[in-house]
């Protein structure tokens, strides 16, 4: 399945790397596609579920796979999204308590809200314009009026949406923040040490890419402020306190050279020279979180051509261990954590894609940084 899964993947580098002349038939995935994972308890029954994307499906939809417990899953129910869903979050946009879906749509260029009318079902209740082909989404409070607000990163249009939330649930039309280089990933964080969320976004050249860091001002515009290297092609991003300073890191899975690149804070949105730690045949998302219970930050991420997830334990100061590598189904592509089976460990939850099919793989945490054997959702 290696050569499916290389075919899959240049599809992949088509979508992200960049083009002088950007169309969404730039995009082409397979006959069922998926590109993004998320967990949250949707239907307030005090078991998670699994949300995926799947492209290609009948029209472009999102799946769910509604918790049965102990780590069992109900057969997946689809529910209609925007066009090429790339990307979704979780969270109450409408204040209703009641956790709703959005998705990015890279066909479309908007966001997609799917509203949870309770009883386990979705609907499609409205979409917001956004920049050119929509790659990465974040929903998060970027001007301090505790509602959250929508982020996007723009890969057709080299450049960051932000949609400021409104009381009713809708939002306001985007405000647009231009990059100079195609991106791939973001993430919102206080990267500053001055309680006002940031933006840091990964980008891609041609065999290059670097993080670009634009500071918030606290009513949800931002400026540029510094451009961090990041090596060969990092294709997703993750921000998190690496080595207990209280500052918050970075770290980019870098697609061409299959590595990380750990980014250190220097305090007050200064950052160290990348330090890199060798993981799988080119990675495509990672997760940081503590596996195996001793208070240090781990990192794990999924390598798509590999089929496999490297876990590298942390040392502490910002440092890991050498990786070990865990089976998934082939092509993963989006990588989450979560206690399924509420036994104290985590586990992880891996969305995979190749050229002719899409799963999803639940590897069950011992809580020593170890994981059992695959189960397949599908």
């Amino acid at each position: 399945m290696r050569h499916l899964a290389y075919i899959s993947l240049m599809l992949v580098i088509h979508a992200v790397l960049p083009a002088a002349s950007a169309t969404h038939a730039q995009f082409l995935p397979g006959p069922d596609v998926s590109t993004t994972v998320a967990v949250a308890d949707l239907d307030a029954d005090g078991i998670l579920d699994i949300v995926s994307s799947a492209a290609g499906r009948k029209v472009d939809d999102v799946a769910i796979a509604f918790g049965a417990g102990d780590s069992a899953f109900e057969t997946e129910q689809f529910f209609p999204a925007g066009e090429l869903t790339v990307d979704l979050v979780i969270g109450d946009v409408n204040s209703d308590q009641r956790p709703d879906i959005l998705t990015a749509n890279f066909g479309s260029d908007d966001v997609s809200v799917l509203e949870n009318l309770g009883n386990r079902n979705f609907q499609l209740s409205s979409s917001w314009p956004v920049g050119d082909q929509p790659i990465s989404l974040v929903l998060a409070d970027v001007n301090g009026d505790n509602l959250k607000d929508v982020i996007t990163a723009n890969r057709g249009s080299r450049d960051v949406s932000v949609l400021l939330a409104q009381l009713n649930g809708q939002f306001q039309p985007q405000r647009r923040f231009a990059l100079d280089r195609t991106p791939t990933a973001l993430i919102v964080a206080d990267l500053n040490g001055n309680g006002v969320p940031d933006i840091a976004v990964s980008s891609i050249g041609l065999f290059s890419g670097e993080v670009t860091i634009l500071s918030g001002s606290g009513d949800g515009s931002f400026r540029l402020n510094r451009r961090l290297s990041a090596k060969d092609g990092p294709l997703s991003l993750v921000a998190a306190d690496l080595n207990a300073d209280g500052a918050t890191d970075l770290v980019t899975t870098n697609f061409f050279s299959s590595d990380v690149s750990i980014i250190l804070s220097s305090g007050r949105g200064g950052f160290l020279s990348p330090q890199r730690y060798a993981v799988g045949d080119a990675p495509l998302s990672a997760v940081v979180a503590d596996l195996n219970a001793d208070g240090l930050p781990d990192l794990v991420t999924a390598n798509y051509l590999d089929g496999d997830l490297s876990v590298l334990l942390g040392r502490g100061r910002g440092a890991f261990q050498s990786q070990t590598r865990v089976d998934t189904d082939d092509g993963p592509v989006a990588l989450t954590i979560a206690d399924l089976n509420r036994d104290g460990a985590l586990d992880l939850i891996t969305a995979n894609t190749n050229i002719i099919s899409r799963s999803v793989s639940i590897l069950l945490g011992n809580g020593d940084g170890t994981f059992q054997a695959e189960q397949r959702l599908r």
